[in-house]
């Protein structure tokens, strides 16, 4: 091996122990059951005409992740000259540990890595999950496993054999993946496991948890470190007469959550993230008749407004809001009508929200306290012909306020009824790119030390 070949090694030992995959689920059992489970991954790579670069580099963080180091090279070699004894104790270890479910999954991934399945491979894929004694209902619940690992975007139809998504040829669809340094914050430590109201009065406490049709539960609940995924549109409903729901360093995938009753509800660091249906217009949070606390939490709910609070107290503090909003709804990121509770909004960063109007907040009632937030390009989608597409906040005007210390860049505040109330309902705030527009007889009352970047838009009286 010459030096550049020795270089180039080094680099690519280096880049693979900087991107490692988290810890395998089955990294704490004997070291006899992790090589027979490696054996059979490679024995599967084998079976192909070729094994490529991709398969291989993934192969190496599997067998990392693992606890096994890099024994590839001997690896290889036994799958290749496989004897049916080491096959069937391979299999009888992992059906009795219960990590059926996890081989197949990391299977199915090296071979969907950077190709569409082929027959063979499909064939081989349910050979093996029979093998290790999974149903047909298991294994599609695997394939879509592999799907949500890799990111693939499949055609919706059924294939006859087990569930899974498949293209028109009746093989798994082609679909852009992630890159390998990008694959799975879900995998391969945890596989996902149907949400059930058991589960949910337990509380819970990590994990993977499937939401595939609605579920409704009358019980306060609490999840911790935990990984909610919601499909076909299904709905977390909780009617709770009282007591606090809590969710802390939680992951939620496509949510929708509804809750009426129930004292309060606590959300803390938790990340919401979706890609929704448009024709469905949903709201991922909404919350009626409890005091909402939401503390450092992330949202991109593309296609679905954010939260929808009515009749209860509203807490955001540190939250970002990222391309939140639905073109036919009225608030992208939040959404309160009729409410005379007072909100408290600090400290958080909306930005690309778009509505029908109000394309991060949409308030009857200016009755809150927006404290040193950011709007960044929101859009109301209805006004854009009004020659107001910009409009982020979009309010009625109250007896209390006001915004403060905020920054509205190529965004814009509208106040309905301004004048209505002696109330200064903005002070100290920036409009960079964007101004103010009200409905009402006396915007000298509207605004306090604030400054605008374009001085001639910096109230306009609104039409509509």
């Amino acid at each position: 091996m010459n030096l550049l070949d020795i270089l180039a090694s080094a680099t690519d030992e280096e880049q693979l122990q900087l991107q490692p995959l988290p810890e395998h689920a089955a990294a704490q059992q004997t070291e006899h059951l992790r090589q027979h489970y490696a054996l059979l991954l490679a024995a599967v790579l084998t079976n192909q005409p070729a094994i490529s670069e991709p398969q291989t580099r993934l192969l190496r963080l599997l067998l990392d992740a693992l606890k096994l180091g890099d024994i590839r090279g001997q690896l290889f070699e036994q799958a290749r000259n496989l004897e049916p004894e080491p096959l069937l104790e391979g299999a009888r270890l992992i059906r009795e540990a219960g990590f059926a479910h996890h081989l197949v999954v990391d299977a199915l991934v090296l071979l969907r890595l950077d190709a569409p399945l082929g027959d063979e491979a499909i064939r081989l894929a349910g050979e093996l999950a029979t093998f290790l004694g999974l149903d047909e209902a298991e294994l599609t619940t695997r394939v879509r496993d592999t799907v949500d690992i890799l990111g693939l975007n499949l055609a919706k139809k059924e294939c006859k054999d087990g569930g899974a998504d498949v293209n028109e040829e009746g093989k798994v669809a082609e679909g852009s993946s992630k890159p390998l340094s990008l694959i799975a914050e879900l995998w391969p430590s945890c596989l996902s496991q149907r949400l059930t109201e058991q589960a949910l009065r337990s509380g819970l406490q990590g994990g993977l948890w499937l939401v595939d049709a609605d579920l409704s539960v009358d019980f306060p609940w609490q999840a911790s470190d935990a990984i909610l995924l919601f499909r076909n549109g299904a709905t977390l409903n909780t009617f709770a007469k009282e007591g606090e729901v809590n969710l802390t360093d939680c992951r939620l995938v496509d949510a929708a959550l509804d809750f009426q009753g129930a004292s309060r509800i606590t959300l803390l660091r938790c990340n919401w993230q979706g890609d929704y249906d448009p024709a469905a217009k949903r709201t991922a949070l909404n919350s009626v008749g409890q005091r909402l606390i939401v503390t450092n939490c992330q949202f991109s709910t593309r296609n679905a407004r954010a939260i929808a609070v009515r009749d209860n107290a509203l807490a955001l503090d540190g939250c970002h809001f990222s391309r939140c909003g639905h073109a036919e709804l009225f608030g992208g990121a939040i959404f309160q009508p009729n409410s005379y509770n007072t909100w408290s909004i600090k400290d958080c960063c909306f930005d690309h929200c778009r509505a029908a109007r109000g394309g991060a907040i949409y308030s009857e009632s200016l009755r809150m306290k927006i404290v040193h937030c950011e709007f960044v390009a929101c859009e109301s989608l209805e006004l854009k012909n009004n020659q107001a597409g910009d409009v982020a906040v979009y309010a009625c005007a109250s007896d209390t306020g006001p915004i403060s210390r905020s920054v509205f860049r190529n965004a814009s505040l509208f106040i309905r009824d301004a004048g209505h109330y002696s109330t200064k309902y903005v002070a100290s705030s920036q409009f960079l790119q964007g101004c103010i527009y009200y409905t009402g007889n006396n915007y000298g009352l509207v605004e306090s030390d604030c400054s605008f970047e374009s001085v001639s838009l910096r109230f306009i009286e609104a039409k509509w």
